[in-house]
């Protein structure tokens, strides 16, 4: 692994305006059925932040908090509006805030799995989604509360970071998921489409080891649009030849738009349910298009 403690904390950009730096996390309750995700993203070499936060209850957004911004002070301070991430333990625990008005977040990410790094292997990931870029799976816990309502937290999620060129619309399509079944056994995929090109990434953690995804397969039915997911089934084929067959079911979907530069990139981020075998988990899935503008 080509990652370490220092690579937790701010990078050095390059001159290109499109580098970028993120953190992402998303978190989920089966048993109180409380969800959702963040993710702060900075661009230097424009002077910009890209940030935010969704919660869901009962497969029904109850909150969202859009933040866009100019950057100023260090970033790796990663505090933007009533946002804010904060490294407890490098590489292994984080944690997450957010204040505002009558809404107060606190959850902390601690680590399940090694941290598993897209980039190790060269050649994968293409220079213009962020070629710099690790995950883990994680138990989160802490308090959501909003009004006169305070939700002990106690989940399962996803950590993401990644540093690089990050054009949104330069990949025609990708999917990405995460899953978590407890604190033994995790999946995290990515197939994309880039140029023609197909490209894929990913992970299992079996409760002791990552083992990096070799094959995926994707059955997705869509809702009449063709590009909101509904369920899924993945087939997965890991390093070691061991195969997996994970059925997926979207509770919500958040739609996420982008325009710029001749071009329209959706992402559908969904939680979902996910079965595999007798096992229950949950996570999210997330589907990428892009098109010319019409």
């Amino acid at each position: 692994m080509n990652i370490s403690e220092k690579d937790e904390f701010a990078h050095t950009p390059s001159d290109h305006p499109l580098w970028r730096e993120s953190h992402y996390f998303n978190f989920y309750d089966e048993k109180q059925d409380v969800g959702g995700f963040t993710t702060i993203g900075v661009l230097p070499n424009k002077g910009m932040v890209e940030a935010g936060m969704v919660i869901v209850r009962d497969n029904k957004l109850i909150y969202a908090y859009p933040f866009e911004g100019t950057l100023e002070g260090k970033w790796d301070d990663l505090c933007f509006g009533g946002l804010s991430y904060k490294p407890i333990k490098p590489m292994s625990s984080w944690k997450i805030a957010l204040e505002d008005e009558d809404v107060k977040i606190d959850l902390t990410f601690k680590k399940m799995n090694p941290i598993f790094d897209y980039g190790e292997v060269p050649g994968v990931l293409p220079k213009y989604i962020g070629t710099k870029h690790y995950e883990h799976s994680g138990q989160v816990k802490g308090t959501i509360a909003i009004g006169d309502e305070v939700i002990s937290f106690s989940g399962f999620g996803e950590r993401d970071h990644s540093w690089g060129i990050r054009d949104w619309h330069g990949c025609e399509r990708w999917v990405w998921f995460s899953a978590q079944f407890g604190r033994e056994l995790a999946f995290n995929g990515w197939y994309g489409v880039i140029k023609g090109k197909e490209y894929i990434r990913g992970f299992v953690f079996d409760g002791k080891d990552n083992y990096s995804i070799d094959d995926i397969e994707i059955q997705t039915h869509f809702e009449e649009d063709k590009k909101t997911q509904k369920s899924m089934r993945f087939e997965l084929t890991d390093s070691e030849k061991r195969t997996y067959t994970i059925d997926a079911e979207v509770l919500i979907v958040i739609p996420i738009l982008k325009v710029s530069e001749g071009y329209s990139t959706l992402i559908n981020e969904a939680l979902s349910r996910f079965m595999f075998e007798s096992k229950i988990g949950s996570g999210v899935t997330e589907y990428l298009w892009t098109e010319k503008c019409l």
